[in-house]
């Protein structure tokens, strides 16, 4: 069966051996290119968008030819049609920056505009081709299968937050993460689909967005800043934890009981099967307060925690655990006075760094100011008590005890890099750098990222002969390190380059690209600086190449995302 894709068309199927429609006369080649084999949606006046799949009968670099797509196509003849332009163009933008198995992946190509005939005028359709996965929507899977087992709301989560991970590195915001956005595969591994609502942030680092991202909003599923505007990669976690409480409890949010004074979900009664620390993240995840959610940085380690803080559960909730803990207690009360004190402090330090890694902040923060009250001299339950502080967002406290354990173990580097870590989220890289430095300065070869990062915020700084001298020392440091080393090439070869020593560069990119072939995970950044080393020696074949290169590859560093946009928005401009 080929489709005709003219929207007026009375009868729109065709048999599979002409080439133009036998109604209306429109070409069902569309685009010199997709045959239009089967319409995923009825062929109504009020749709959207039409959705078919497609024979792709001349391919891309990223499917071969004869390879079924997805295309959509925004049908001209629906309401607020012009309002529905860039909600297309947003996805289309989107899904080119996009490299991830948990995504659709869409070619340069793969959005354009159509032109037929129709009533003696030209008629033009925007339309979208993107790779097709198998499978269906969460929602649909769970009216089939009801809640999911705890064990694979873990796996979910982790895959969940893998893909938002690198969505938001790549400085896009979903803005519309529901069941029905969200494709089981058919081996159960899940994909994140229909960018239109997304919000490219990139755009704003270097220049203005050719347009606003478009309003978007879910009843029941949107946060209040998105509503007001104001979308965060937290806005994302907002309905990931939204989502994770349907799946859990197999039914749609509307189905769930809730309290009617708060209108708080009462999701865990429904969902006895969920252990309280994967109930309380799922909880944290779906605040209304912003600040009570992961930070973007923290959420793929916090969801790879999850299954040790429920072992632990389990385990702490036992009986012979009680009585063990009973035991140990009357042992301390017959210790003497001083090994009591070191034998609590070091209790109540154990039990906070738990609650830290729990992120139950105010807990953690109580056991390991207990700890410092009976060892004053305790300076890792300092440094993890300035870790609850900053992950609060108190940072007085943070510094206070921050320093605090660097009067007692001066070589404890590792508060010294983390100092420098909120220093160079705040774009303060003059004190940023100091405590890097500091950092290098006592931890030696084992501060390798705090070198690579230094250097970094030299080039930043257009400190190029400087950057080149902290990662040439970087380098020498960090033989057993390959993904160090990367980075590190990389930064040299971008300073050498904005020095305009263009060989000098090229052999350091050229080396870190080789390192990077070798690797599980492979990196983009390499590859964006040796594009511009080669468009500035007017190599255009090389830098387009390596250009490519930079576009298809994963990356989770913000100059990569800006030299991305660059690129697109100068060469690859929606049709």
């Amino acid at each position: 069966m080929r489709y005709c894709l003219n929207p007026w068309c009375s009868q729109r199927q065709n048999t599979d051996d002409v080439e133009v429609c036998q109604k209306c006369g429109t070409s069902l080649l569309i685009h010199d290119r997709f045959w239009l084999i089967r319409s995923l949606r009825p062929l109504d006046e009020d749709a959207y968008f039409d959705i078919f799949d497609a024979i792709d009968t001349t391919g891309s670099y990223i499917s071969p030819p004869g390879s079924i797509k997805i295309l959509k196509v925004l049908r001209r003849r629906a309401y607020g049609y012009e309002e529905l332009i860039p909600v297309i163009e947003n996805e289309a933008d989107a899904l080119k920056l996009l490299n991830h198995p948990g995504i659709p992946r869409c070619d340069i190509d793969d959005s354009f505009t159509w032109s037929f005939t129709h009533e003696d005028r030209e008629v033009e359709l925007y339309c979208l081709a993107m790779q097709k996965f198998e499978g269906e929507p969460l929602d649909d899977w769970l009216e089939t299968h009801g809640p999911i087992s705890q064990e694979q709301a873990l796996d979910w989560l982790k895959q969940m937050a893998d893909i938002l991970h690198y969505v938001h590195q790549v400085e896009i915001i979903h803005r519309d993460i529901k069941p029905s956005n969200i494709l089981v595969r058919p081996d159960e591994t899940l994909a994140l689909i229909d960018f239109g609502g997304a919000d490219i942030k990139g755009y704003s680092m270097e220049s203005p967005p050719n347009r606003p991202a478009p309003p978007i909003a879910t009843l029941g599923y949107t946060p209040k800043e998105q509503i007001r505007g104001e979308a965060l990669p937290e806005s994302d976690f907002y309905t990931l934890g939204l989502t994770m409480i349907s799946a859990v409890c197999g039914k749609p949010q509307n189905e769930i009981s809730y309290d009617p004074k708060t209108f708080e979900l009462l999701w865990r009664q429904e969902a006895r099967h969920i252990d309280p620390p994967l109930a309380d993240f799922i909880d944290r995840l779906s605040s209304k307060r912003v600040w009570d959610r992961p930070r973007n940085y923290e959420l793929v380690d916090l969801v790879e925690q999850l299954p040790d803080q429920i072992k632990r559960y389990q385990k702490f909730r036992s009986p012979w655990f009680k009585v063990g803990v009973g035991l140990s207690i009357l042992a301390l009360l017959f210790g003497a006075y001083k090994g009591t004190t070191f034998i609590v402090s070091q209790y109540y330090f154990r039990e906070g760094t738990i609650k830290l890694y729990e992120d139950k902040l105010k807990e953690a923060k109580s056991d390991l100011r207990i700890a410092i009250q009976f060892d004053p001299g305790h300076a890792s339950a300092y440094h993890n008590l300035a870790s609850a502080c900053l992950e609060e967002g108190k940072i007085d406290c943070a510094f206070t005890n921050f320093k605090k354990a660097l009067e007692l173990d001066p070589e404890r580097w590792t508060s010294y890099y983390q100092i420098g870590n909120y220093y160079d989220d705040e774009k303060q890289y003059d004190q940023a750098a100091k405590y890097y430095q500091k950092a290098i300065k006592v931890g030696g070869d084992q501060a390798g990222k705090a070198i690579n990062n230094l250097a970094r915020i030299r080039i930043l700084q257009e400190d190029y002969q400087d950057a080149i001298r902290i990662a040439t020392e970087g380098i020498s440091l960090s033989a057993k390190s390959p993904n160090l080393q990367i980075s590190l090439y990389k930064n040299r070869g971008w300073a050498k380059l904005e020095l305009k020593q263009y060989d000098a560069a090229l052999k350091d990119l050229i080396k870190a690209s080789e390192i990077t072939e070798t690797q599980e995970h492979q990196r983009a950044d390499p590859f964006c600086v040796l594009a511009q080393v080669y468009e500035a020696k007017k190599d255009t074949l090389q830098a387009n190449i390596h250009w490519e290169m930079c576009l298809r590859m994963p990356s989770n560093t913000p100059e990569v995302a800006r030299w991305r946009y660059e690129v697109i928005d100068r060469l690859f401009d929606f049709e």
